[in-house]
């Protein structure tokens, strides 16, 4: 570099650098600098062993191998690539849940003083625990996770949910319930047919000549009236009211000129 002239180092400084790998990503020419975030994940990619593995092998750090049933661990890795490793089953108090390629198993969870045992700890799955009667679970943020009392409805409320071992209790106002709720549309009902049938048999009730008393069936005037003698004895066989006939009070009968009451009778001038 001592004896190359001025004019030559100039010469080589301005000649242009090689491009940077090109890269055809569908179709379109990709150009990828070695500081792009891209280029570092696929250099990666390609140098790590483990991204060849299947989705039921893991890397033992030299070769991919098959994974361990759930209720077990890898005591050896596999000797040849994707082949099954020298699994053993878990010991007294520990677990796996999955197929998995973990050197050991799992320790089993330990109920709190405030919690009780709902499913014991298995070779394939881990101890189950909750809070205890009359106490729930709570993990929201204005408390942290630990078990609390139940909550007692105060006075004039009803319980809506009672509490478990998730849930605190829910408590409203008292309102009818569906059993009260049934049971009077049930009672409106029978009274609702009781009058309907009332109605309809004293409307459908002919007039009887028993007692000397005659049924005026007419919407203004339903009550039976005793007939006076005097109208008995001028009353005639054309002057009998046809079945369905009604006359109200003050209106002349049809074939009759003068007016009569609700009951048939003239009324007095």
């Amino acid at each position: 570099m001592a004896g190359m002239s001025l004019p030559l180092l100039l010469l080589l400084l301005l000649l242009p650098l090689p491009p940077p790998p090109r890269l055809l990503l569908l179709g379109t020419p990709l150009t990828l600098s070695p500081s792009s975030n891209l280029w570092l994940e696929l250099s990666a990619a390609s140098l790590s062993p483990g991204s060849r593995c299947g989705p039921d092998e893991y890397w033992s750090g030299r070769r991919c191998c098959q994974r361990c049933p759930a209720g077990h661990y890898v005591h050896k890795p596999c000797s040849s690539p994707h082949t099954q490793s020298e699994c053993e089953a878990c010991d007294t108090g520990t677990y796996t849940g999955h197929a998995n390629g973990l050197q050991s198993c799992l320790l089993c969870t330990i109920c709190r003083e405030d919690q009780e045992m709902v499913s014991d700890c298995t070779p394939k799955q881990d101890r189950r625990c909750q809070c205890k009667t009359g106490e729930f679970y709570c993990d929201s943020e204005p408390c942290p996770e630990s078990c609390y009392r139940c909550t007692r409805c105060p006075e004039g409320k009803v319980v809506l949910q009672t509490c478990n071992a998730t849930a605190d209790t829910l408590c409203g106002w008292p309102g009818p319930g569906p059993g009260k709720r049934h049971r009077f549309c049930w009672m409106a009902g029978w009274l609702f047919a009781a009058v309907a049938g009332a109605l309809v048999i004293l409307c459908v009730r002919k007039p009887g000549d028993g007692g000397g008393r005659a049924a005026c069936c007419c919407p203004h005037a339903v009550t039976p009236c005793r007939l006076s003698p005097r109208t008995r004895l001028h009353r005639t066989p054309l002057q009998k009211r046809q079945p369905g006939e009604c006359s109200r009070p003050g209106q002349p009968r049809a074939g009759t000129g003068g007016t009569h009451s609700s009951c048939g009778e003239p009324l007095a001038a």
